[in-house]
């Protein structure tokens, strides 16, 4: 039985290379910049099983977040993710005042993302 077990722990992945915060930043910062465009193509064409592709995995990435005292300086990264979840949940519900005030809220928090991002640059 312990050849079995030593096989399979051999077998999985090595876990990725601890990653920095401002890592994290700027690929989250790329990610919310690409899904932007994303967003704007599938709403333009009506396209809802896009939306929701994406819904899903902004999810994903919103969970992935990691929430502890490092992080802090791109708090408004989380939560340009935050109001692009918002934003997608208040379109599927057609409802525009909710709508238009997260897109609101999402490029204001996209551009202190941006800043806090280009001001830690090494």
């Amino acid at each position: 039985m312990k050849p079995a077990i030593l096989a399979l722990f051999l077998a999985l992945p090595l876990p990725a290379s601890a990653t920095t915060p401002q890592q994290d930043a700027r690929e989250l910062l790329a990610y919310l910049k690409q899904t932007r465009a994303e967003v704007n193509r599938a709403g333009k064409a009506g396209d809802k099983v896009a939306l929701q592709r994406i819904e899903r995995d902004a999810l994903q990435r919103w969970r992935a977040w990691p929430n502890d005292e490092r992080h802090s300086p791109y708090a408004n990264c989380h939560a340009a993710l935050t109001d692009m979840l918002d934003f997608l949940s208040a379109v599927e519900r057609k409802d525009k005042s909710w709508r238009d005030r997260r897109i609101r809220h999402f490029r204001e928090d996209l551009a202190e993302c941006e800043q806090a991002v280009k001001a830690k640059r090494p």
